[in-house]
């Protein structure tokens, strides 16, 4: 399945869950058939179509996560979007999956799930936490990189993306650490560029915080599991602690190890579900591709 299928399937159960839960005059879909959720008081309670009740009242309950709701929608104002349209309202958002998971209360202790990442505890989830990374000497600043979610393991969500984006070679080479990290000639592309831009940075951001990294990713898209690929087998063997910390999972794994109504949630609203063909345990920890 690539992008462009599953964004029409999320849009599909988007609408039933609209159906399924009345939420017909909270909700409106774009000139691309997105569907998009808007915040709405029913019975004293704020709530949004697009998040599970126990996690949109988490989230609303801390300010700084409640921050992150604020982001705008890149094609807010067009496409048939409103202007004040946010990123988390569209049913593709991988922020909102995201935080529909990771703010649910019973998986902030959830311990399970916490080993299954390779991490004693989850700890506290911040939400586009900010790092900037080193230049090389003769560009002695530091460039901002955001990071979907830090809580003792830098994570980066995806999930309809295209792809992990593509920049020129000396916009990538401009990091102080990309010589001694990654094997150029692995990541060579096409016209001068590399691909997997936001993911060197993520993995640079790794070894520049002595971290780990764990991008989670739909299993329906096989394309982005082969650009992981590319990149990690990009990281030369004298990193092999940095390559050993960075890591790929699947929402279906990590919907193995949430409580049963988030399971459900999940299922329902995005069509994951735990694998079948996989036990998913704490010995059993992130498949590294």
């Amino acid at each position: 399945m690539n992008s462009q299928e599953l964004r029409t399937e999320l849009s599909r159960l988007a609408s039933a869950h609209v159906k399924r839960n009345a939420l017909e005059n909270q909700h409106y879909s774009s000139s691309k058939g997105v569907v998009l959720f808007k915040p709405y008081v029913l019975d004293g309670v704020e709530r949004h179509g697009n998040f599970l009740q126990k996690s949109y009242s988490a989230i609303l309950a801390r300010p700084d996560w409640r921050c992150r709701l604020c982001k705008s929608h890149t094609h807010a104002g067009k496409d048939g979007l409103v202007s004040a349209a946010k990123e988390t309202d569209s049913c593709n958002s991988s922020d909102a999956l995201l935080m529909n998971i990771f703010c649910h209360p019973d998986v902030q202790g959830n311990t399970t799930l916490a080993n299954f990442l390779g991490v004693d505890s989850l700890g506290v989830h911040v939400f586009g936490w900010k790092t900037k990374l080193p230049w090389t000497k003769d560009q002695c600043e530091h460039t901002p990189t955001e990071i979907d979610m830090f809580a003792q393991l830098l994570v980066e969500a995806k999930l309809t993306e295209q792809r992990f984006q593509v920049a020129k070679t000396e916009k990538v080479e401009r990091y102080r650490d990309f010589s001694k990290t990654f094997d150029p000639e692995k990541l060579q592309s096409a016209n001068g560029t590399y691909e997997g831009y936001q993911v060197i940075r993520n993995v640079l951001a790794a070894l520049h915080h002595n971290a780990r990294l764990c991008l989670i990713y739909d299993q329906r898209r096989d394309d982005l599991l082969r650009r992981w690929n590319k990149v990690q087998n990009a990281i030369k063997d004298e990193q092999a602690a940095l390559k050993e910390r960075c890591r790929i999972v699947s929402w279906q794994q990590i919907a193995a190890n949430v409580p049963n109504e988030l399971q459900q949630f999940l299922e329902e609203k995005y069509g994951i579900k735990p694998p079948a063909w996989e036990p998913i345990t704490p010995s059993n920890p992130c498949t590294r591709a």
